[in-house]
């Protein structure tokens, strides 16, 4: 990755700070030490993909495959059912990438859950521009082979950051520590806790490109590519907003009177805000809806930011970005059987 380039960001006096960019480079391991100083090593995130230039939006990506398992964790009930998607998680590349489980790396994230990291060596990775798209395909396919609900499919934008290993969580005090395969399978919320209560140091297996898993990969790539070269491709056409009245979708017309939970809240508004305005709803009313569904959000979103982000959808609607069935299945909204449009 030499010449590459890593993006940082963190919390520091109530306020993120992010873009903090630094190359792989002679200098890189020192650069990472005065950033973790500077934010006292708590809330110090890492971008999970290197960008092979300066072109951020464009260039190509080099990171590891990265899954992210995420449930508001209460009691030993709840840390159960995220710690036995995990453990699922790890059964099914061991299985069908052929990657033995000393070659993941799984961490406590310090708060909500596990992410399990697996090498882009193991998997014979190059650059590519593509890359988080592709992991989001693989991410979305584990989850729905395993059926493992907490698993967030909805953080493979070109930017995602994730917190770097062994830093503090300032909402918990715990840190972000590597997890051995066997405490896996065994702790509870309460061991984990303790497991967190201070930095660790655990040795992964070197990674090394293996060759089932390589081609598994490969192939997974090879199809995305076809399936882009028909749909991804075409040209966008600028989006007329409708100025009669159209059905919503159904799970829309269910959004609006169950609400967002903290978590789901940004990505449900601009999912709700484009719909309404594909509905033939003007920009004014729809914002009015969006207000009035903002109460029954726990806990409602700032004012600004939800003016903020209907503006936005509104904007990205023109240019002929729309949403549609396939988001509201990626942020678990999909109504499912109960939909008409799955007859």
């Amino acid at each position: 990755m030499d010449g590459f380039i890593t993006e940082f960001g963190g919390s520091k006096n109530g306020f993120f700070k992010r873009n903090i960019y630094k190359k792989r480079d002679e200098n890189f391991a020192n650069g990472v030490e005065k950033f973790l100083k500077e934010f006292n090593n708590t809330d110090a995130y890492y971008g999970v993909y290197n960008y092979e230039n300066e072109n951020i939006e464009t260039c190509a990506l080099y990171g590891s495959l990265y899954i992210d398992l995420d449930l508001d964790i209460e009691d030993e009930e709840s840390f159960y059912k995220v710690r036995t998607d995990a453990v699922m998680t790890v059964q099914y590349f061991e299985q069908y990438f052929k990657i033995p489980m000393d070659m993941l790396q799984v961490y406590f994230s310090g708060n909500k859950g596990f992410h399990i990291v697996v090498p882009a060596e193991v998997l014979g990775l190059t650059p590519n521009k593509d890359l988080n798209v592709i992991y989001k395909a693989i991410t979305v396919n584990i989850k729905e082979e395993i059926e493992a609900p907490t698993i967030d499919t909805r953080i493979y934008d070109r930017k995602r950051l994730f917190r770097m290993p062994n830093s503090v969580n300032g909402k918990t005090g715990l840190y972000k520590v590597p997890v051995p395969i066997d405490m896996l399978w065994e702790c509870t919320l309460d061991s984990m806790k303790e497991w967190a209560s201070e930095p660790r140091e655990i040795h992964f297996t070197d990674p090394l490109p293996l060759y089932y898993s390589v081609v598994r990969f490969r192939s997974i790539c090879d199809k995305l590519a076809k399936s882009k070269e028909k749909t991804v491709n075409r040209e966008k056409k600028e989006f007329t907003i409708p100025t009669t009245p159209k059905s919503l979708l159904p799970c829309v017309k269910k959004i609006l009177t169950t609400g967002a939970v903290k978590g789901q809240r940004n990505n449900t508004t601009v999912a709700l805000a484009s719909s309404l305005l594909q509905s033939g709803k003007q920009l004014k009313e729809t914002i009015e809806i969006l207000e009035e569904w903002n109460e029954l959000n726990d806990p409602p979103l700032d004012e600004n930011e939800l003016h903020t982000t209907a503006v936005s959808a509104y904007s990205m609607l023109k240019s002929g970005k729309t949403y549609g069935c396939g988001v509201f299945k990626d942020i678990g909204m999909c109504i499912g059987k109960e939909c008409k449009l799955n007859e």
